[in-house]
């Protein structure tokens, strides 16, 4: 089950309050300019917004590339995924 605390350590950000906090694509690992929002089960749904230039979509597609780079990992980190 994906968790605040797991997709904050899948982006490198950072859980503050019911976001995630992580950089945007492209930008250095100190940025906290992607913000990622979980729509509790059953919709189970993921909101992205960006605080900085970078277009919605290019995050949107940069999230996605990386729970889909998790998920092909399988187990890792004690952490397991589901197919």
């Amino acid at each position: 089950m994906l968790t605040l605390d797991l997709l904050a350590e899948i982006l490198e950000g950072d859980v503050e309050g019911n976001l995630v906090i992580a950089p945007a694509p492209g930008l250095k690992p100190t940025d906290r300019s992607l913000v990622v929002a979980l729509k509790p089960p059953p919709f189970g749904e993921i909101r992205i917004d960006t605080l900085g230039l970078i277009d919605r979509r290019t995050c949107q597609n940069h999230v996605q590339r990386r729970l889909t780079l998790y998920a092909m990992r399988g187990e890792t980190d004690g952490h397991e995924t589901r197919s």
